[in-house]
Parts: structure tokens; sequence; C-alpha cells
């Protein structure tokens, strides 16, 4: 009887560019592949069914991630673009063809990239992995300097001299030191052990300008995205994209204008959806503008600069990895 092939699946490594953390992913199989491609039916399940196929592929990973619903809670929604680009990379090969438009002159150009070769990746400054790696780095290439890294070294120097103490946070979550800073709040020390010294401990405290509601912001993780996609029965795309949009909110706080009393926390995913709803758009971009500051910023990116073969004008291609990724694995 045939016990299948001894195969050695290629591997690629990546580091998590918010968590810090560094997987090795594998190669699915065709088995895996034809898996993923025929359940990509709900739109709503996709996430949950790419999280569980890039968890089967990781051959190696952090010792204090035990099983899938801990790498759920520890990975970030841009922690996942980059082990997809380490799936897409070890599955599909390094090499793919590209057909894009010149922006000057319009004409198709064919290009032919590799996908390692315009990677690059925005570091959140604070995990101890990421502190860890510039620090190896610099001692290697004494002229490596990261000035948000090194303020974040500083910062922590300065914390550990002052005995900061941190207050109590959210219930579930490490204890979180807010530090007024104008009308936002950020962390500035938290537990180190497992690592958790990383954007998952950071916190917003955001006043919005026209409602003086206070919101609280954070950076989501793949556990968070399948919880409330799980939770709230909703699946046309409009409301798939209003949920999404609300997963950076922790929760909201209502103070009374005139005595600063607090008079109410919205927390439920439910009632924090309806309260977002129900803001104005100045409010929803400052929150979102805060965000993009403070966590969406740390990710990875896959660019390509090319020279237009007709009128010879500089263009730029960006790759979206995700959309790639599936688009991949439904051709194959």
């Amino acid at each position: 009887m045939f016990k299948g092939f001894n195969i050695k699946l290629p591997v690629y490594s990546v580091v998590c560019p918010q968590s810090g953390y560094l997987f090795d992913t594998r190669s699915l199989t065709v088995a895996e592949l034809n898996y993923v491609k025929t359940s990509l039916t709900v739109p709503a399940k996709a996430y949950s069914i790419i999280n569980k196929a890039l968890w089967d592929t990781i051959s190696d990973k952090p010792d204090f991630i035990n099983n899938y619903e801990e790498f759920k809670k520890n990975v970030t929604m841009k922690d996942r673009e980059a082990l997809i680009y380490a799936s897409y990379v070890a599955t599909f090969g390094e090499d793919r063809e590209f057909s894009t438009q010149c922006t000057t002159c319009g004409s198709e150009n064919e290009l032919n990239i590799n996908i390692p070769g315009c990677f690059s990746m925005n570091a959140y400054p604070g995990s101890n992995s990421i502190i860890s790696s510039y620090n190896v780095s610099k001692a290697i290439d004494k002229e490596e300097f990261d000035p948000e890294i090194e303020n974040e070294m500083n910062k922590r120097g300065r914390n550990k001299k002052n005995k900061v103490k941190p207050e109590i946070g959210t219930p579930g979550i490490p204890d979180i030191a807010f530090v007024d800073e104008e009308d936002s709040i950020s962390v500035d020390e938290a537990p180190e052990e497992n690592n958790l010294n990383n954007i998952l401990n950071k916190r917003l405290k955001i006043e919005l300008p026209i409602s003086k509601i206070i919101a609280i912001i954070k950076q989501p993780t793949i556990f968070d995205e399948e919880y409330i996609m799980k939770s709230i029965p909703f699946s046309q795309k409009k409301s798939l994209d209003a949920i999404s949009e609300t997963l950076i909110i922790d929760k909201f706080e209502e103070y009374d204008q005139n005595n600063g009393a607090l008079k109410q926390v919205v927390d439920n995913r439910e009632d924090i959806l309806f309260a977002f709803q129900s803001l104005p758009p100045r409010d929803k971009m400052k929150m979102f503008d805060e965000y993009s500051e403070n966590f969406g910023k740390y990710g990875i990116e896959l660019k390509q600069d090319f020279n237009c073969k007709e009128c010879g004008a500089t263009n730029s291609l960006e790759i979206d990895i995700f959309n790639q990724f599936f688009r991949l694995v439904r051709e194959y």
C-alpha cells in the first residue's frame, strides 16, 4: 500500500512586523490548497480559513504559543500579511509575472518581479524581539541606526530608572501605563513575559473632537476579527466593511461635560458597532488618523519601481499580498 512520498517541503522564515515574532512557514500541499480554494465561498469565513491554513503550515514558532487559539490571540492582522507573504513565497515561488499600466501614457507593461526583492517592513519598535534583533544588527554594523527603536530604548531606560508603576488596564489584558499626551494616551511600560511587550499592550485614549466621547483604540488581532465575524450575523459586504472598521475600537467612554463623572462605558461589540455608526464623520477620521499613526503604519510592503517600456516614465507597482495569494490559490 502506498504510504506517501517523503518530501521536504519549501520553508520560508518571516518576522511579524507588529508582534516581532519569528515564524517558519512551509509550503501548502495540493490537498491544503484545494481545501482553501473550495472553502472560500462565504466572505465572512475567508479570514478564519486562511488563519487555520497558516497555522497548519507553521513549522517553527515562539515557544509560548502552544495552540491555535494562542496563535490567533498573539498575531495581529498586519502580522498575518507577513505570514501570508511567507506562505506565498514557500508555496508559489519567488518570481511572478505582473501586467500593469503606465500611469503616464497608459501602455501595458509586462514585469517579471522577484517577490522577496520588493519586500520591505516597517517594524513596531516597542517589541522585545525587534529591539533584540536591532541590537545584534548594530553590534555587527556600527552604522546601523533606527531613531524610533532608539527612542523606545531610551524611554524604557527612563521608566526603569523612575520605576513607573502601570495602572490597571482592561480585564484580561496585561496592565498598561497610560501617559497624558495632548488628547491621546499611550503605553510607556508593559510586562515583558513571553515577549508580550509589543503592540498588543498598547492603547490610545482619544477625546473625539465633535462628540467629546472618549475612544480607546487598539491594534486588533486575528482572534478579534474571527470573534466579531462569528458573533454578529451579517454577511453582506457593506456590513462586513462596517464591522471591520470597528475592530480598532476597544471601548467608548462617555463623561459628564460639567463635572467629569463617568456616565457610561460601551464595550459590547454590537453596541460599539451601533455607537460608531452614530458618530460624526470628523470623529471617525480622528480615530483612523490616530490608528494609522500609532498602529497601522507598522507592517510589510511589496513595491517595485519600473520604467515604462514606451515612454520611459518611472512607475511603482504595489502588490497586495492578500489578494495575490487568493488569486493564485484559485488558479492552481
